[in-house]
């Protein structure tokens, strides 16, 4: 401060007119004669003079924070001005430079005011002052937050409720909401009418990720775009979800030419609305346009039904007779260890196996590819569900697994098909029809087993207890086949082609695709691994034990080697053994079925066609 003649020389009507002076000086952000600037933490304010007596000290500091006010906000407006800030803090302070303006234009008329005293000052400024105190609050909460972008008008938003009740403060409110809003819902409209991002500065509550090119299309689908939660508006957090996957929708439609001329009359400008309600029709609107335009796109240029057809032939069997050709020319191929398996014969031994079926007509045969998995079915499905209920991932494969059990097909699905008929899905087909395909193959053992026997009849009656084994056998994977087939897959299949009729948008597609999937994979009990051990277990007997039967019993009977008289007795007592543990097992089951039908009656079909004269229940 420099030195400056002592207030008290004047007198009152002079200490007035220089008081005022600086007054109107300080309030246009300027020092007076007895009125300075200072700065601390990089902060300008104004302090008084140390000669100013206590009734000039009285009057000053009554205005000091509207001019210390004023000082804040334009400093605040000059760094926040800036581009790196974005666009709406940039339309935060467009607003406030308004507020700002009509403060300046209240000083330059009390300046040009004839007969001013103090007195009229302070009551001239009164309504200024209340909105400068409202702006400086508002400002220095936004930077104490440290807020830009959604999470801006947030808190704009949340102080407004917070300060509600008079009629000044929102007005005021209502007026910066209005404008800081602005380029926030511009990024709104084009994301829900066009599926592009206009965002440079991270402010909207929907990003671009770049996950690069060469990525599977589902999760190019789910992950290339994404929610901020943070840059949610609070109006419209209900809907985000539906946001996002109607400019998704738009995106695609865009990418393919298909948004016809009707669409631009669907375009809204949307304002600004503290009402849940507002936005909703306009989302609702988009929303069920896109989902259904996209809908229609899938089923009608390419052929998603036809297409989910063609999966359902080859991997729920339902025109098996191909899988009967494989078996003919590739059975020696699949019994060898999976690591020794030639792929691309495999691959060829496929091809022919359905060009000589009736899959031969299916137009999308080509899209079948065959794939040897490192690991069981039941590790699989024990991988999967830790994965999803623990997040424990385990990577070990079965080194000594043999191809019948590692055999699985695999199908070539397109963007944007990809859509529907995602990898996720894929896998749930694929581990279907890993337990279709083990229990056909155990189904073809027995069947061989009978066909063999028949070739050496004259020792029919040492062979009773084999006989009976295998009748039971056939009777339990007769049965499992039928129930999965006939009671799960066909009714399941029937009820989400129902669906898909009556769908209107994509995500009722996807939803009853993934609810037909999810129904197929836990009443075949695939989701149930204690049961599924059980099962699997059960069939590896039937298969052992055919398989066994086939290659050492009746090839030993038919080679007629000389065999001695004791020999029918170790094959009968090899038999017995089996039929202990398939009993044991099969007993297991239909206790663990009858545990399970508590609380999924379906189940119930599958433990009456087991034991549909209670012969295993009376031993349970």
């Amino acid at each position: 401060m420099g030195d400056v003649k002592d207030l008290s020389e004047f007198n009152a009507k002079e200490k007035e007119i220089i008081l005022l002076e600086d007054i109107l000086a300080v309030m246009k952000g300027i020092e007076g004669t007895y009125i300075f600037l200072e700065s601390e933490d990089h902060t300008n304010y104004f302090v008084m003079h140390h000669s100013l007596d206590t009734h000039a000290r009285s009057i000053i500091e009554r205005i000091l924070p509207l001019c210390n006010q004023y000082l804040y906000i334009t400093g605040f407006l000059e760094e926040y001005s800036k581009y790196q800030y974005g666009f709406i803090c940039h339309a935060f302070c467009s607003a406030i430079e308004v507020f700002i303006r009509d403060y300046k234009i209240l000083v330059a008329q009390l300046e040009n005011c004839q007969d001013l005293t103090i007195q009229k000052t302070m009551f001239y400024i009164q309504p200024s002052a209340k909105t400068m105190k409202i702006i400086y609050y508002l400002m220095k909460s936004i930077e104490e937050n440290a807020t830009y972008g959604g999470s801006l008008i947030n808190l704009i938003h949340q102080l407004s409720v917070e300060r509600s009740g008079d009629s000044r403060v929102d007005d005021i409110y209502k007026y910066i909401l209005e404008n800081v809003s602005r380029p926030y819902l511009e990024m709104l409209v084009y994301w829900l009418y066009h599926g592009t991002i206009c965002d440079p500065y991270n402010e909207f509550f929907i990003c671009e990720n770049d996950i690069g090119t060469d990525v599977d299309d589902i999760i190019y689908w789910n992950q290339k775009f994404s929610l901020k939660k943070n840059n949610i508006l609070t109006s419209l957090m209900d809907n985000a979800q539906r946001i996002l996957s109607t400019g998704k929708y738009f995106n695609v439609l865009r990418e393919y030419g298909k948004l016809s001329n009707e669409y631009e009359s669907l375009i809204k400008n949307i304002q600004y609305s503290h009402r849940e309600e507002y936005y909703s029709d306009y989302i609702q609107e988009a929303y069920f346009y896109s989902s259904s335009k996209i809908m229609r796109m899938l089923i009608d240029d390419y052929d998603l039904v036809g297409r989910l057809k063609s999966i359902k032939h080859y991997f729920f069997l339902d025109q098996g007779d191909f899988l009967v050709h494989f078996f003919d020319i590739a059975e020696d191929e699949i019994n060898k260890p999976a690591s020794s398996i030639d792929r691309e014969k495999l691959q060829t031994l496929l091809e022919i196996s359905i060009k000589a079926s009736v899959t031969k007509n299916d137009p999308y045969n080509e899209d079948v590819k065959c794939k040897l998995q490192s690991y069981t079915l039941l590790k699989q499905i024990k991988y999967i569900l830790s994965v999803s209920s623990s997040g424990i991932v385990e990577t070990t494969s079965d080194i000594d697994i043999r191809g019948v059990e590692a055999f699985c097909l695999d199908y070539e699905v397109n963007w944007p098909l990809s859509i529907v008929i995602s990898s996720k899905t894929m896998v749930k087909y694929q581990l279907l029809f890993r337990f279709f395909f083990y229990v056909k193959y155990v189904s073809r053992l027995l069947n061989t087993s009978w066909k063999e026997q028949q070739n050496i009849r004259q020792y029919e009656y040492e062979l009773r207890s084999n006989n009976y084994l295998r009748q039971k056998m056939a009777h339990f994977v007769n049965q499992l086949e039928y129930y999965m087939m006939f009671e799960v897959i066909e009714p399941a299949w029937g009820n989400f082609m129902h669906d898909l009729q009556n769908a209107e948008t994509l995500d009722t597609v996807v939803k009853s695709h993934d609810e037909f999937l999810d129904i197929c994979l836990r009443q075949c009990m695939l989701t149930e691994s204690k049961l599924l051990d059980i099962i699997m277990k059960t069939l590896s007997v039937c298969h052992v034990y055919t398989y066994t039967y086939v290659n050492r019993i009746v090839k030993n009977w038919l080679n007629d080697d000389g065999h001695e008289a004791s020999e029918p007795e170790r094959y009968l007592a090899i038999a017995n053994a089996a039929d202990s543990k398939f009993t044991g097992n099969l007993n297991l089951l239909l206790k663990g079925l009858n545990m399970w039908d508590n609380y999924d009656n379906h189940i119930s079909s599958l433990s009456t066609l087991l034991d549909f004269n209670g012969f295993y229940g009376q031993s349970i």
